[in-house]
């Protein structure tokens, strides 16, 4: 009978046998290494639909923090991680486009049933004025990166006065507005 040991680590599973099928002569030992995750990483990396609204609110808080970052690195004239890093940042609101229509298509919008309650004036506020300046500001994105592709860094500039602000303020009330929609109403109702 085949006897084995195995040692798990976090990111790989080695396995050592020391014996061949029953019946046959024991085999020189053999360590195998595996790229497979152990079992409490396979279930901690089960994401579903439903889970979305958390990972849109990360990628948002990425894409604030990774603006908040290029804007110093270009004021301080690091151009190559101010590149970088805005390249980054447009990965990861691209990334959380595709989340936040996957999760919209599947399951529709969720109300916030708060009606014309002060918090609730407060939270339709904050929520127009994302989803209209995010609804600008994707074109604005596209044609200040365009820009800079292009080498034409004048015109960049003055593109990226008005898009990063509104960028920064759109990523930031996105985690706002999963903040006050998931995890305060819920304990107000």
């Amino acid at each position: 009978m085949p006897s084995s040991t195995a040692r798990t680590s976090c990111w790989w599973t080695a396995t050592c046998k020391f014996a061949g099928p029953t019946g046959s002569p024991p085999r020189r030992p053999r360590l195998d290494f595996a790229l497979t995750p152990p079992r409490w990483a396979r279930r901690a990396a089960r994401v579903s639909v439903a889970d979305l609204p958390i990972v849109n609110a990360c990628l948002n808080a990425a894409a604030t923090v990774l603006l908040s970052c290029g804007w110093v690195a270009i004021r301080r004239g690091r151009v190559r991680i101010h590149r970088g890093l805005m390249v980054a940042a447009l990965a990861v609101s691209a990334a959380f486009l595709a989340c936040y229509l996957t999760y919209h298509f599947k399951h529709g919008a969720r109300s916030s049933g708060l009606g014309l309650t002060p918090f609730g004036v407060f939270y339709f506020a904050v929520l127009i004025s994302h989803t209209i300046l995010a609804i600008l500001n994707l074109p604005m994105i596209l044609v200040t990166v365009w820009l800079a592709a292009r080498g034409r860094f004048q015109r960049h500039r003055a593109w990226a006065r008005w898009t990063m602000p509104i960028w920064l303020y759109v990523s930031a009330t996105g985690v706002l507005v999963y903040v006050l929609l998931y995890q305060v109403v819920p304990r107000l109702r």
